[in-house]
């Protein structure tokens, strides 16, 4: 008798602790209908709300007619799904941010696509790949980053239509993508183009910044070969961060910072955003200089972004 009371009163604490986090969720959404850019309650972020529910209550505020509306109610989706353990409630937002896809506001159409590279690609269902491939054409919004969410996703199905795509997209940045869309899925040719392009590549801020993390992305050994000889390069090609300096530091510093999510067993700690924990910048480069000596081969991390 005791035990059956101890389940109901549970069964009324969860039910009332949902109750009330719908009734949070619901009175945000009306205050930013009546014009509020205040940022969500933190509580509709607790660890133990029913994030289930919360989602099937945010599907009427995707569909509202005002996109800051939607905008809002598909980061929230994306949010609770990064919070839950749950995978059903990550598959749940997932299929939310699919819809989000087709959203007339362009916008949000882009923050679905990053949202998506949030999560462990072995969360996506077969299901759920094929709904993201259906929306691959020559005009897709964001096509750059779309096409990377494919490689990401392993869809290799997509790979006859990118390469198709190669030949009929004009820009240079756009064709570069779409390589390493391919080369993140193993394909050979990708892979050949990428590395003899880099041969020819000036090492430099924009290098750093604006390719390396391309190249971080398609997780290919030959790729990274070419990453580790620029971490062992002491050329003075980069600026330093403060922006009245003219003093240049080898590029290899801003190419550590890229690779710790990438890289297995990574030797330097970071913290939860993946960022790097260090307080000597020189002593950490030296040391992942000699742990890429020892290390000749490692272990890619394949589920993430």
């Amino acid at each position: 008798m005791k035990t059956l009371l101890t389940i109901t009163l549970q069964f009324i604490t969860i039910s009332l602790w949902a109750q009330t986090s719908i009734a949070t969720l619901n009175q945000y959404f009306q205050e930013a209908k009546n014009g509020s850019y205040t940022t969500a309650p933190q509580g509709l972020f607790d660890q133990e709300n029913d994030f289930d529910v919360l989602l099937l209550e945010l599907e009427k505020y995707q569909s509202d007619s005002t996109a800051r509306i939607r905008s809002k109610a598909y980061n929230l989706s994306s949010r609770f799904a990064q919070i839950s353990r749950e995978e059903t409630v990550k598959q749940k937002a997932i299929d939310q941010q699919i819809n989000a896809l087709n959203d007339e506001d362009r916008g949000i159409a882009g923050n679905a696509i990053e949202a998506m590279t949030n999560f462990k690609n072995i969360v996506f269902t077969d299901s759920q790949k094929s709904r993201i491939l259906n929306n691959l054409s020559a005009e897709t919004p964001h096509f750059n980053d779309f096409v990377k969410l494919i490689g990401f996703l392993q869809i290799k199905s997509a790979i006859p239509k990118l390469k198709s795509l190669l030949v009929t997209k004009k820009s240079a940045v756009t064709r570069w993508n779409i390589r390493l869309a391919l080369a993140r899925m193993g394909d050979e040719n990708a892979i050949d183009y990428i590395s003899n392009r880099l041969q020819k590549a000036p090492i430099n801020d924009a290098f750093a910044y604006d390719i390396v993390p391309g190249l971080v992305y398609t997780r290919q050994h030959t790729i990274f070969e070419f990453l580790v000889t620029q971490i062992q390069s002491d050329d003075a090609n980069c600026s330093v961060a403060n922006p009245y300096s003219n003093q240049k530091i080898t590029c290899a510093y801003r190419i550590m910072e890229a690779l710790p999510h990438a890289i297995e067993d990574f030797p330097i700690a970071t913290d939860e955003f993946g960022e790097l924990m260090i307080d000597d910048y020189e002593k950490a480069l030296v040391d992942l200089r000699k742990w890429f000596n020892v290390n000749e081969t490692y272990a890619f991390n394949n589920e993430m972004y």
